[in-house]
């Protein structure tokens, strides 16, 4: 059977290595004041040149930005050295507005660059506070989430919103989105407030009460193309629907393939879902990150990146359904290091590709009927979580909730062996997946008993119906509903 297979520019070299429809874009960060530190946040501009920002260890550290420009594919670097204007601390957040400024949030203040020169803008300048969280813009406003609440920038004077003068319920804003030019979306710890901006500057809370413990702080905010508010937060993906909150487990249930997400940054997918950074480790092996796409009907698709790549946890949209992706590290000085990615679904082959062998949650399933709780694989073999925590998941009875039950045995697996002609003996025995599978989703060619990626690919799935799923399809299809008002199962769909 066969395998599958600035104001001063500064000098740097271009680095690219493609692998699997992620490319590494590499640069040396010169000496001279550049202090290393992790990306802390990324921006595509209007024209496509893509801005890094840095985050330094300390407060008395200056803030760094590079800059990769998309035409000549040179790398800059702005630091307190070569731009003044700079101020020291860590850079949070960019916004770009519609007349091209770029704009910087920092723990020192604001920054305003206009392709020119820089400008920062502080406290001195009407802002609540020099901490900034978030950026969004529209119709040539800026508007700035903060520890003290939520500021506008007209482009000459700062207007501010927070409770000490009533115009905001709360203070700490670590997420900001706006849905139109009156209406913002924000967020703090377990609070999301809708937020007008009108002549009585109306809001709307969703706190604790709506949104349970479960949510913790939001970091990110993402509007989809039907309206749905999608959440970042520390422990798992929420979505509001503008009337509930729906929360990851329940939209997505089974899910396998990673162990938790960042909440740091959202994003438009390669295929219009709602892309976040996971993250992902289990028995014998570790992956730093790999990209998650949440469809509609609880699919997922999950992008892996080739091991050696430390994805970060910023992405962003090019417009063309590339992503683009910070690194996960601290930068290095004087050295070639990645400092950001690049996904091309187009070039990519999920196939067997991270943990486990590509384990995710189209390929596993469970089987849950009558107080049993199996977990099924399509290489041969089953029950074990291998896609997640490595423990047995063949449960009877099956526990409240799953994974608290009986587990009466860890794995099971085909071995099948045959003698041919000549008295030789042939088997697939598959084991832990030490070295790989000895068994394929798919058909196999009836001459030659093999099979290739391609074919492969197209049967990497589990197809999942319930007795009650084709009997709602048969009645519903009876009644001439089928297409028009009764949507059937994404697994009677795509089967």
């Amino acid at each position: 059977m066969k395998k599958l297979l600035p104001l001063v520019l500064l000098f740097i070299v271009k680095g690219l290595l493609s692998q699997n429809g992620f490319t590494t874009y590499s640069a040396t960060i010169p000496t001279g004041g550049i202090n290393p530190g992790g990306e802390n946040a990324l921006l595509i501009d209007n024209a496509g040149n893509k801005w890094i920002g840095y985050s330094n260890g300390t407060a008395s550290s200056a803030a760094i930005l590079a800059y990769y420009n998309n035409l000549s594919a040179v790398w800059t670097f702005y630091n307190k050295t070569n731009t003044p204007a700079l101020p020291n601390g860590s850079v949070k957040v960019f916004c770009t507005d519609n007349a091209n400024n770029i704009w910087i949030g920092t723990t020192g203040g604001l920054v305003k660059f206009d392709g020119t020169s820089f400008t920062l803008y502080t406290t001195t300048n009407g802002l609540p506070t020099n901490i900034i969280n978030s950026l969004e813009s529209i119709n040539n406003m800026l508007y700035i989430g903060t520890p003290l609440g939520l500021s506008r920038y007209d482009g000459t004077t700062f207007t501010n919103y927070n409770p000490g003068n009533t115009l905001f319920p709360f203070n700490n804003i670590s997420a900001i989105k706006i849905e139109n030019a009156n209406t913002i979306w924000a967020g703090s710890a377990n609070n999301l407030v809708k937020f007008y901006i009108n002549s009585t500057f109306t809001s709307t809370s969703y706190t604790t009460s709506t949104m349970t413990s479960t949510a913790s702080t939001i970091g990110s905010i993402y509007i989809d193309g039907l309206g749905n508010k999608w959440l970042g937060t520390a422990v798992a993906p929420v979505k509001f629907d503008n009337t509930n909150f729906n929360y990851f487990t329940s939209m997505y249930p089974n899910f396998t393939g990673i162990n938790s997400f960042n909440p740091s940054d959202i994003c438009k997918g390669p295929n219009n879902g709602v892309l976040y950074v996971a993250s992902y480790s289990g028995p014998s092996f570790t992956y730093p990150g790999c990209l998650v796409e949440l469809m509609p009907g609880g699919v997922s698709n999950l992008y892996y990146p080739p091991s050696s790549m430390a994805i970060g946890k910023y992405i962003e949209n090019d417009g063309t359904g590339k992503i683009f992706i910070s690194t996960n590290g601290n930068a290095t000085v004087g050295t070639s290091s990645p400092k950001m990615y690049s996904f091309n679904k187009n070039l990519y082959n999920p196939f067997g590709q991270g943990p486990g062998g590509g384990v995710n949650s189209n390929n596993y399933k469970y089987l849950d009927i009558n107080r049993v709780t199996a977990g099924i694989m399509n290489r041969g073999d089953m029950w074990w979580d291998i896609g997640g925590n490595g423990g047995p998941s063949y449960e009877v009875p099956n526990g409240n909730p799953p994974g608290y039950g009986v587990h009466s045995g860890f794995a099971a697996a085909l071995w099948i062996g045959g003698l041919d002609a000549s008295g030789n003996l042939h088997t697939s025995a598959q084991t832990y997946r030490q070295t790989g599978s000895d068994f394929w989703p798919g058909p196999l060619d009836t001459i030659s008993g093999t099979t290739d990626t391609a074919h492969v690919i197209q049967y990497d799935k589990i197809w999942k119906v319930s007795y009650l799923d084709i009997n709602t399809f048969i009645t519903q299809f009876n009644l001439g509903n089928v297409p028009t008002s009764y949507t059937p199962t994404p697994d009677i769909l795509n089967w």
